[in-house]
């Protein structure tokens, strides 16, 4: 499952059956701590949000360690 959200400020919650996730150029900066729902994500669009900080993408790790390459 795709899905692809554009003009959004924040996002709370994702399935935990979600593959790829498009969230490019919107107005993120944070709270990215719902990815922890997301074991099977394989592809992650942030481009052109307003991350400042690479303390802000941590939940990232999470999503990282929970898949087997």
């Amino acid at each position: 499952m795709m899905l692809q959200l554009n003009g959004c400020g924040n996002v709370t919650v994702a399935p935990r059956f979600l593959l790829q996730l498009e969230l490019s150029d919107n107005r993120i900066s944070g709270g990215l701590n719902f990815l922890h729902g997301c074991p099977k994500l394989d592809y992650l669009n942030l481009s052109g949000n307003k991350i400042k900080d690479i303390e802000t993408l941590e939940p990232l790790v999470s999503v990282l360690k929970s898949r087997h390459f």
